[in-house]
């Protein structure tokens, strides 16, 4: 059986059908895809499909990817309040507290896009607000590779029945 054909049989979405079709037939192994995968939640996923599933493994990964979740939540959030608080502050008339408080927003914004650096979370909709999304997405980014090593560590690689 190929490892398409596995998938398939396990019912994976579309989205990593097509991601394991891109990629080069050498690399289209489990253990491959296993390796290589960027999406916890794929990997959370297919671990916990397995005939044999190591399922204290899977929950242990999945509360580590949780805990790295919501801490880059938190600072997501807390970039969106700053910046929202530089544009009401520059849309009053106040203007001698609204430089002040837009220079507040951005160092508040720049230290909670700076603690997101190190957790994961689909929050974008919060870092869209702030003046540092590509800052933001390099964190998530970042903090997506470190979820997926954790589920890797914790849990037993997958094999094809």
């Amino acid at each position: 059986m190929s490892v398409t054909d596995y998938l398939t049989s396990l019912h994976a979405c579309d989205e990593a059908m097509a991601w394991v079709a891109s990629r080069p037939r050498a690399r289209q192994t489990l253990a491959a895809l296993w390796r290589d995968c960027e999406r916890p939640d794929w990997l959370l996923w297919l671990a916990g499909r397995q005939p044999d599933a190591d399922l204290p493994g899977v929950v242990a990964a999945a509360h580590a990817c949780a805990m790295l979740a919501s801490d880059y939540a938190a600072a997501a959030r807390a970039a969106a309040a700053a910046a929202a608080a530089a544009d009401a502050a520059a849309d009053a008339d106040y203007a001698d507290y609204a430089g002040a408080a837009a220079n507040y927003a951005n160092y508040a914004a720049a230290a909670a896009a700076s603690a997101a650096y190190a957790a994961y979370a689909d929050a974008a909709d919060y870092a869209d607000y702030a003046d540092y999304a590509d800052y933001a997405g390099a964190a998530r980014d970042l903090a997506r590779r470190q979820c997926c090593d954790l589920v890797r560590l914790l849990v037993r690689a997958p094999v094809m029945p």
